[in-house]
């Protein structure tokens, strides 16, 4: 693996890293502010609503189209009129988004939402319109994102999350218990054009340290853009679409169980955000790279390491949140108005989903392995079934006073997807065993170390045992690596 890869990894881990800290802070005032009721409903939906809409329209559809293009139009100098496009066609699709969806402020609460009670979508109609200003701005930010990722300038881009849930969180602890739908929304808008003037910023001086080529033939676009694009956004909008399908479920189970669902699934989204999909996110540009090169033997090893990581810190935040997801709800949100209780529910409905993080964590790297390859469709066709098995099992195991099926659906959805990417993956995957030994042994040190945490008593200490139990899984979890282990005992 290059310098330049591990440097672009490095960055874009540990601003990822603290963007999802920030964006966990973010929840747990909130939730400390509305806690688990129908104003807490409204208050997750309105916070939610654009990044689910913007997700639903990008997600990584913007990186995975337009890296592989842009790498081989840069050496001809053709990537900046291609930036420019993109830009000019995100801006003006953005607006014109924004003016509808904010149009249809009431019909879309209550289409996202039917369960929440009349004053609350009420609520959230009215300064919905604020919030999704957001939009423009972040699909600006999507384009130059996948610009500057191309050039392995990943730190802006990994820190504007950073900066955008920063805006937040200055803005709902400047409000206190005060705070207001209208607080949130304004802040939404505000951290949204702030991450995109970073991007901006970066992107002009990434321009500046590389002149222009002079060249006479104009390069030749590539072709298939369009296509490929629908099709990752596609597939990326089936898997997004849970969580908006889970929040409708969760509406309908009783007042409080939006924001008790949303933030079980934000404790299980941390480490895979922090430590899972970053791999794949980290690796893409250099599989595309060698890809398009057709240096097959580099990009097998490549993603050989890249799925013993992943297995390996996947072993570590199961075990975690499986055996202590209760004690890490407790010290995440109980305070405020969200009570023990409360936080407890939370916990139970993480340590469940987090049986889905190790198809998550591999799921994401083979689907970044088959779109560094230009293919497109297969994601697509693990979403969409994925989506349809996630359907079934939700409205089968939720109603009201019940929402474990939500989770179950997630869990079934995780598992398909991981089930068709691996089939059409299937001769290029590194079937040795050495690839999951590393995260078996971290799981296994964590179930059987937990065993002698305690279950009562002082929530620091039982926080600081719990860190250490991680620490040792993942000392014995890399020790179980060939490699190493020959370094450690070379002569």
């Amino acid at each position: 693996m290059s310098r330049v890869v591990l440097r672009a990894g490095i960055w874009l881990a540990a601003g990822v890293a603290l963007g999802r800290l920030a964006g966990f802070v973010r929840e747990a005032i909130l939730a400390a502010q509305f806690g688990r009721s129908a104003e807490g409903d409204a208050a997750v939906l309105l916070l939610t609503l654009p990044d689910t809409i913007i997700n639903l329209l990008v997600g990584s559809a913007m990186t995975v189209v337009l890296v592989p293009p842009l790498a081989a139009l840069r050496p001809s100098g053709g990537d900046r009129a291609l930036v420019r496009q993109a830009l000019v066609i995100g801006v003006l699709a953005g607006v014109g988004l924004w003016m509808g969806l904010a149009l249809a402020g009431t019909s879309l609460v209550a289409l996202l939402a039917p369960g929440l009670p009349g004053p609350a979508a009420a609520a959230v109609a009215a300064v919905l319109p604020i919030a999704l200003a957001a939009i423009p701005a972040s699909l600006a930010s999507s384009v130059l994102g996948a610009a500057l990722q191309e050039r392995y300038r990943v730190a802006t881009t990994a820190l504007g999350t950073l900066a955008f849930n920063g805006v937040v969180i200055v803005g709902l602890m400047w409000a206190g218990p005060g705070a207001t739908l209208g607080v949130v929304a304004v802040t939404l808008a505000v951290g949204a054009g702030l991450r995109l003037a970073l991007q901006g910023i970066d992107y002009g001086v990434a321009l500046g340290s590389t002149p222009p080529v002079s060249n006479t033939t104009p390069p030749s676009r590539p072709t298939g853009l369009v296509t490929a694009y629908l099709q990752t956004l596609l597939a990326g909008a089936a898997v997004l679409l849970v969580p908006v399908l889970g929040r409708a479920f969760a509406s309908q189970a009783g007042p409080g169980e939006i924001a008790a669902y949303t933030y079980a699934t934000k404790l299980v989204d941390l480490p895979t955000g922090m430590a899972l999909t970053v791999v794949a996110q980290a690796l893409f540009a250099k599989l595309a790279a060698q890809r398009a090169a057709d240096d097959g033997v580099a990009a097998r090893a490549l993603l050989a390491r890249g799925l013993t990581v992943v297995l390996l810190l996947a072993g570590v935040c199961t075990g975690l949140l499986v055996v202590a997801g209760p004690l890490l709800a407790e010290a995440a949100f109980a305070r405020g108005r969200m009570t023990l209780d409360d936080a407890r529910h939370i916990g139970d409905l993480a340590a469940l989903l987090a049986w889905s993080l190790p198809a998550t964590a591999v799921a994401s790297l083979v689907a970044g392995w088959l779109q560094a390859g230009r293919d497109t469709r297969t994601p697509l066709v693990a979403g969409v079934l994925g989506l349809g098995v996630f359907v079934v099992v939700a409205a089968l195991g939720s109603g009201p006073g019940a929402i474990q099926g939500v989770i179950w659906g997630t869990i079934a959805l995780q598992v398909t997807v991981l089930g068709v990417l691996v089939a059409r993956a299937w001769r290029d995957l590194p079937w040795r065993f050495s690839v999951v030994v590393p995260g078996l042994v971290a799981g296994l040190v964590v179930v059987l170390g937990a065993r002698g945490l305690p279950t009562e008593g002082d929530l620091i200490g039982r926080l600081g045992g719990l860190g250490i139990l991680g620490l040792a899984a993942l000392v014995f979890g890399g020790l179980a690596l060939p490699e190493v282990r020959n370094r450690l005992w070379r002569p």
